[in-house]
């Protein structure tokens, strides 16, 4: 800055690292020991994804990760004017416009990917082979939390099957399934068990009378009234036998049972979530937030295959040519 506040204007032609020359400008790159390296941060390993790009368009310019290259033709992607994507999510600028619009699919830009590819000087296999794993990553992560279609007995709706939201479900769902436990303690344990504290009750009753009313034991053959009505004191004399037969009728059994035990039904445990798009939340029982949970996990698990697969070809491939050439957004 000259003394009269305006800016000097040089022509520069060498750069010292850890400036260097990026198509006349100079940029800052990470040479080491001259600058700070690169630091994953905690959400970069949440995601687990590293793949991270810049595009600006009217220079040509692509970077991934720290190398940048200049002169590419990225006519294609007017009226855009620069791409940036970093930790599963990426912004898109348009000409004309300082203001930036989110994404989170980069399958648009995985054919420049290939581009900076074949024109990056000095790519080895290893490095090739991780720029198209990281892009495979990043399309798992982008597909298996897309919305999810899902009808309830509310209705049919959008369900949020982002990670975050999935974990907010199954936190509902602990609570709801809480819920379930006490009820079925309080309904089927606690009424069950007086009821069987009762059978147990008139179990005791009927073998006391069987064995002290209705069997009874023999007496030396002294019949009614001054010997006991029973069957063995009846059916046994002393000459041994049933004679002179019962002196009555033997008493009935008496049931002591109570029909006032009777089970109650457990009420299915609810939650109330919000579906994508609504202004309320919407009822929903636990097995239908169970049917919801497993769907989104079982897509999940059919991406999760795909996507490992993918890489298990890539890593298999022999020639940068062939990895450069490999679409990671085939098949899914």
């Amino acid at each position: 800055m000259s003394g009269n506040g305006k800016a000097d204007e040089r022509t520069v032609t060498t750069a010292v690292p850890p400036l260097y020359l990026d198509g006349g400008n100079l940029s800052l790159q990470w040479v080491p020991p001259y600058s700070v390296a690169p630091v994953v941060t905690a959400q970069d390993r949440a995601t687990n994804v590293a793949l991270t790009f810049s595009i600006t368009v009217h220079v040509g310019a692509m970077a991934v990760d720290n190398m940048n290259i200049a002169g590419l033709n990225l006519s294609a992607l007017s009226p855009i004017e620069c791409v940036e994507w970093k930790s599963d999510i990426g912004t898109v600028e348009q000409i004309g416009s300082r203001l930036r619009t989110n994404f989170t699919d980069i399958t648009p830009y995985c054919p420049y990917l290939q581009m900076f590819m074949a024109n990056c000087p000095g790519i080895t296999l290893a490095q090739a082979q991780k720029i198209q794993c990281d892009a495979t990553d990043a399309l798992f992560v982008n597909k298996h939390q897309q919305p999810l279609y899902y009808s309830v007995a509310a209705g049919a709706y959008w369900w949020d099957a982002s990670d975050s939201s999935v974990a907010h479900f199954n936190a509902a769902m602990q609570i709801a399934i809480a819920d379930l436990v006490t009820q079925i303690n309080g309904y089927i344990v606690d009424e069950a068990n007086p009821a069987l504290d009762t059978i147990d009750n008139s179990g005791a009753t009927i073998a006391n009378h069987l064995s002290s009313t209705v069997l009874g034991s023999y007496i030396n053959g002294q019949l009614p009234p001054a010997g006991p009505n029973t069957l063995n004191n009846l059916l046994q004399s002393a000459s041994n036998v049933a004679t002179p037969g019962l002196g009555g009728n033997i008493p009935g059994i008496a049931w002591s049972g109570s029909s006032s035990y009777r089970l109650s039904h457990v009420s299915p445990s609810t939650l109330n979530v919000v579906p994508m798009g609504a202004t309320g939340t919407v009822t929903v029982n636990v097995q239908e937030m169970g049917q919801i949970l497993d769907a989104i996990h079982q897509r999940r698990n059919s991406l999760l295959i795909t996507g490992q697969s993918k890489k298990n070809a890539i890593n298999a491939l022999t020639t940068i040519s062939a990895v450069i050439a490999y679409d990671v957004t085939a098949g899914w």
